[in-house]
């Protein structure tokens, strides 16, 4: 970073983990309180790690001196870039012991996955019946629309690794096929297939769809149409890869439904819908209630 001066790096230990403390001189002045905390986690079915990110506020003071940090967990990167005034050090600290502690407990508890059944070619752990009809359900609006189903391998829930940075869901993609962690609870079911639920996991099914069948000309005209910067970008509201999956979601589920993309009219989603799919929204009549 070219505001950085006068680095130091220094050995040091979080909890029981060993660490890398980097103290800088800021050349600019630095607007801190945001910890960003990277974390490198195994993924099931053998996959490669992946990266989630939480925040921990502390004030937005301006910094002339700020620190970064690295910290291995049982031989796991965690990756943690949190940068803070020297003053602000006494708070963040143990913050940061506490978070790397929950890693290591979590990667205690968290059991393999059970497989417990199949759909559409789609293996289903940790499923009850409801979570297994949901994703019966789900693969049903893609053939409602008359779209290709998602290439989906393995569609996982609690508990699982991925679910516990409290995200909803979360899918990655190969080459080939895609993995899904949908992060909806079974005490969520409280009724038949509740609409947080189907919202969750047409989202992710949308990313694989997305990843499947958009090509690069689509997703370049995507971004133009949306005037978006980036496919993957850092904040999700400005991300083609999240607003194309919220948007597929929005077309293909059957109620008025509030998506999280803000300023948007019905006709841009129906608009952007159509560049994605080629088809209509399945809603004609969406009245689009927004964030």
């Amino acid at each position: 970073d070219p505001r950085l001066t006068d680095v130091t790096v220094t050995e040091a230990t979080v909890g029981s983990c060993p660490a890398t403390r980097i103290d800088a001189t800021v050349l600019d002045e630095y607007q801190t309180g945001k910890f960003w905390l990277g974390v490198g986690l195994p993924r099931d079915h053998g996959d490669t790690p992946r990266r989630t990110a939480n925040y921990i506020s502390a004030g937005g003071e301006a910094a002339d001196h700020v620190v970064f940090w690295a910290v291995a967990v049982d031989g796991i990167d965690v990756l943690v870039n949190a940068t803070y005034p020297t003053g602000l050090a006494e708070r963040f600290e143990p913050m940061l012991e506490a978070f790397v502690a929950s890693i290591e407990f979590e990667q205690r508890v968290i059991p393999d996955p059970v497989l417990t059944g199949s759909t559409n070619g789609i293996d289903i752990y940790n499923a009850t019946d409801e979570q297994l009809a949901l994703v019966e359900w789900a693969i049903a609006r893609f053939d409602t629309a008359g779209l290709d189903r998602p290439p989906v391998s393995h569609i996982t829930y609690p508990p699982t690794q991925a679910c516990t940075s409290g995200i909803s869901g979360m899918t990655f993609c190969s080459t080939e096929t895609c993995n899904i962690h949908i992060c909806t609870q079974p005490e969520a079911f409280t009724e038949d297939l509740p609409l947080d639920a189907r919202r969750t996991i047409v989202h992710e099914l949308g990313h694989a769809w997305n990843a499947a069948f958009v090509d690069e000309t689509t997703r370049q005209a995507f971004l133009a149409l949306r005037n978006l910067d980036q496919w993957n970008g850092d904040v999700w509201q400005d991300s083609g890869n999240e607003q194309a999956a919220e948007i597929v979601m929005w077309g293909l589920i059957e109620d008025p439904l509030a998506h999280r993309i803000p300023e948007t009219s019905c006709t841009e989603l129906h608009e952007a819908f159509k560049l994605l799919t080629g088809t209509e929204a399945i809603l004609r009549d969406n009245d689009c209630p927004g964030p």
